[in-house]
């Protein structure tokens, strides 16, 4: 047998929640050694699973995978609007991509919030309202995501920066 990446990502109707993605990711995990389930929250939202496999069917399996995460969804009243990836790669074809790819330039809170001549503080509640908003379905605040939290794609705090609304307030403070 040999092992093998396995990866499928299905279009929904809407956002899956971080807690229905956690119960697919529990739901699935008795098929599967460790998965790592995703939820895409832009504007065509997704949800993505992979999982690393010993088979010799691995196309098979990734069917099945697909069905299993599909079947799971519409138990939690989701709609399945497409196939976005349908992928199995090798270990060495794996491991090539990881080492081919860069990391973005990221600034954490305290970066973020010099670009915009704000808090740190402000920052964490713009963060909070676009989570709330994201989770409640809401149409995005126009504050980025963060990749991880705390960190964003300096590209997109810099944007965010210039482009934001302000309300007339206090002058940003010095230091």
């Amino acid at each position: 047998m040999n092992t093998w990446n396995l990866s499928v990502r299905l279009l929904v109707d809407r956002p899956v929640s971080e807690d229905h993605a956690r119960q697919l990711g529990q739901a699935i995990k008795e098929h599967l050694q460790e998965p790592a389930v995703v939820s895409t929250r832009d504007s065509n939202p997704a949800l993505g699973m992979s999982a690393t496999l010993a088979t010799d069917k691995p196309v098979q399996l990734l069917g099945e995978l697909r069905d299993r995460l599909a079947n799971s969804l519409a138990t939690l009243g989701y709609s399945i609007n497409g196939l976005a990836s349908f992928e199995v790669l090798s270990p060495d074809e794996t491991d090539r991509r990881l080492a081919s790819a860069s990391i973005p330039p990221m600034v954490n809170t305290e970066q973020f919030a010099e670009l915009c001549g704000v808090s740190r503080q402000r920052i964490s509640e713009l963060e909070t309202i676009r989570r709330a908003a994201a989770a409640d379905g809401q149409p995005p605040t126009g504050f980025p995501t963060p990749v991880v939290p705390g960190w964003w794609l300096k590209s997109a705090a810099e944007r965010y920066a210039t482009t934001r609304r302000r309300k007339p307030g206090p002058a940003p403070r010095t230091r």
